[in-house]
């Protein structure tokens, strides 16, 4: 009876065993078939990285060539400022000489003379049209100059 018991305990403890290989057999089987999925998922993400570094390292070049161009538009945009600068403080200057040869020459013209002007002067400014009527605005000052000078 012993016996028997020992044999049936040994029975089921084989059924376990049995069941339990079963069991194992069926996930090894699923992890190699995952296994290889896991390998193609590794292999595409390995693809993906590289793109991802490539798309980078031309953002990086076409940021850099931006970065480049704008500098070069800026040093350029400040050196015509600086040039627009100049060539108005000169208008400028031509415009304050011209106005003052202008009174000068309306009061040699008038009789007025103060000693400032000359018959010269006042001769141009009276043969000169443009120079006796003076402009209504600033610019129009300064356009006129410019015209004059030419």
């Amino acid at each position: 009876m012993l016996e028997l018991s020992l044999q049936c305990v040994l029975v089921v403890l084989l059924l376990c065993s049995i069941g339990w290989s079963a069991l194992v057999h069926r996930r090894l089987v699923a992890l190699r078939r995952d296994g290889g999925e896991i390998g193609k998922f590794v292999v595409d993400l390995a693809g993906a990285t590289t793109r991802a570094e490539n798309a980078i390292r031309q953002m990086r070049e076409a940021s850099a060539d931006t970065m480049r161009h704008w500098q070069r538009q800026r040093v350029d945009g400040e050196q015509l400022a600086a040039d627009l600068r100049r060539a108005a403080a000169e208008a400028d200057m031509y415009l304050r000489e011209l106005h003052d040869r202008l009174a000068s020459a309306r009061q040699v013209v008038d009789g007025q003379d103060s000693g400032r002007g000359t018959a010269f002067e006042a001769r141009a400014v009276a043969e000169s049209p443009s120079a006796a009527v003076q402009p209504a605005s600033r610019h129009e000052q300064i356009r006129r100059a410019i015209k004059d000078l030419r």
